[in-house]
């Protein structure tokens, strides 16, 4: 799935391209003549397979796929395989975009001369180890964090990494949770868990705008606010998440309940009907899980145990679609769907961006 970064572990997963005539892969065995004994990432175009990974000469080091373009051309990989000629740390863990047979260094994780567990220079991103975070829909940027050291604590800090330029990201350090990116690159989306900015944010520039702003009054003294991520419209504007806020009046209870944020005080109930545990802050029930929007964020996927179609005859998790002005769409309908015991689907792998 190119626009999500799920990282692949396991041979046969990776992304195709929008207009469906390009697949990146992983696998294990060799698929074509340039032969690895490792784990190798493939491209399968126009009948043909090729590797996409060129291992320099000598042992060919395992390689992870981290995120796939939209147009299926531009992949990130992570590997201890030295594919370009500034890659000089001797074999450290490091990130790669690679696009038309040419590798490109994200990040470096340098050798560290002393052999103390931290390295060299803790305010210099080049210097120190770099994590995977996210890929822009079109792959020009990728998003890194690391570990820095801001008034001798210890925290994340955020980059974004483009062909010419390593971008620090005005997120704050502490406390602080890369959430993902809008499609059309313009929104950057974090969590914040300290105490006193607690929430979502969005960073659109240099602006930074708290997005769970609703009023946490309705849970009264019984149980904390929880919130979680789902997706975001192409531009940013629109937000799928769930609360155990009840922000809608419509919301009766205090389980987690799907949303969508639409703009400052203006939210929508996805999950309506649900109805959990009113009294406490167990649901009752698995939670509605927030899992995608579409591209305008007029339509929304989340799963519930409620029945909120006539074809739900079981109380399994199921996945279901909102259309605006129209009945509650099921999605995973079938001959099975009366049978209690079967989850469809599985708990846990519909999970958000899933």
């Amino acid at each position: 799935m190119p626009r999500y970064e799920a990282p692949c572990f396991a041979s046969g997963c990776g992304g195709v391209s929008e207009d469906g005539k390009r697949a990146v892969f992983t696998f294990d065995e060799p698929l074509s003549d340039s032969w690895s004994p490792e784990d190798q990432v493939y491209e399968r175009f126009q009948g043909v397979t090729r590797p996409l990974v060129d291992f320099p000469a000598g042992k060919k080091w395992p390689v992870k796929l981290w995120a796939v373009s939209d147009d299926a051309k531009r992949i990130v990989v992570q590997t201890r395989a030295t594919l370009t000629d500034d890659d000089l740390d001797g074999h450290g863990d490091d990130l790669f975009a690679i696009e038309g047979g040419q590798a490109f260094l994200l990040s470096n994780d340098p050798a560290n001369p002393d052999d103390t567990p931290a390295p060299p220079a803790l305010d210099d991103p080049s210097q120190k180890t770099m994590l995977f975070e996210a890929l822009s829909a079109d792959g020009d940027t990728a998003y890194l964090s690391t570990f820095a050291q801001v008034a001798n604590k210890m925290c994340v800090q955020f980059y974004a990494r483009t062909a010419t330029e390593l971008r620090k990201l005005p997120i704050d350090c502490e406390f602080s949770q890369f959430l993902g990116v809008s499609r059309d690159d313009s929104s950057v989306f974090s969590l914040s868990y300290d105490t006193w900015k607690e929430g979502f944010y969005r960073l659109r520039g240099d602006d930074s705008t708290l997005l769970t702003d609703f009023d946490t009054a309705g849970l009264g003294n019984r149980c904390s606010p929880q919130s979680n991520y789902g997706d975001v419209s192409e531009n940013g504007d629109i937000m799928l998440f769930s609360t155990n806020v009840p922000i809608s009046p419509a919301d009766d209870d205090l389980a987690l309940d799907v949303y969508t944020r639409n703009g400052p005080d203006d939210y929508t109930l996805i999950s309506e009907g649900t109805g959990g545990q009113v009294e406490n802050c167990s649901s009752g029930m698995e939670a509605d899980t927030p899992v995608g929007l579409s591209r305008d964020g007029s339509r929304a996927l989340f799963t519930t145990q409620a029945s909120l179609s006539p074809a739900d005859q079981d109380g399994a998790t199921d996945l279901y679609r909102r259309v605006p002005g129209q009945p509650m769409d099921l999605i995973t309908t079938g001959p099975t769907d009366d049978q209690s015991n079967q989850r469809n689907p599985a708990y846990g792998d519909l999970g958000a961006g899933m």
